[in-house]
């Protein structure tokens, strides 16, 4: 019985995030990334495909509600800029300084009131997965290089809870 209760639950859980892509996929007309901050990976719909990457999100759960409070954002935003960023550096305050390339190849910039958010690459593939970042979306690099030659600025993205 209890085989039977849990799968109930994870049918139930698997539809409503399904649901979730579907209700914004018509509400803003098909191509649009999804993200799902709680199971860890981002949707890209583009003309009739789908396209699956993990991710790592904030450290802290939750919507955003300061800068610094590390917690990924929610809600409707696009893309407003593709800038290259192999060459930024971040302080992980880890006493090893400032990493190079921390960011990966590039930065997909979000609009919306949390400036310096995004989608970007990392230099440690080992934290996608995890809630590990400052308030990004973090990707795997070859995962960022496809899709960011998949996308358009102005692209629509969505984040889950």
């Amino acid at each position: 019985m209890k085989k039977y209760l849990f799968l109930i639950l994870l049918l139930s859980l698997t539809c409503a995030f399904d649901f979730a892509d579907l209700y914004y996929r018509q509400r803003i007309a098909g191509n649009i990334i999804v993200v799902h901050k709680k199971q860890k990976y981002l949707r890209l719909y583009k003309d009739g495909a789908v396209h699956q990457y993990p991710i790592a999100t904030g450290k802290n759960t939750g919507d955003k509600q300061a800068v610094g409070d590390l917690r990924t954002p929610e809600g409707v935003f696009k893309i407003i800029s593709v800038e290259p960023s192999a060459h930024w550096a971040f302080d992980f305050d880890d006493g090893r300084g400032p990493i190079t390339g921390a960011y990966g190849p590039w930065f997909l910039r979000f609009d919306g009131p949390w400036a310096g958010i995004g989608l970007h690459g990392t230099h440690d593939e080992s934290t996608i997965g995890l809630d590990d970042t400052h308030g990004c979306i973090r990707l795997r690099n070859a995962d960022l290089r496809e899709l960011k030659d998949r996308i358009t600025l102005n692209y629509p993205v969505v984040v889950l809870p």
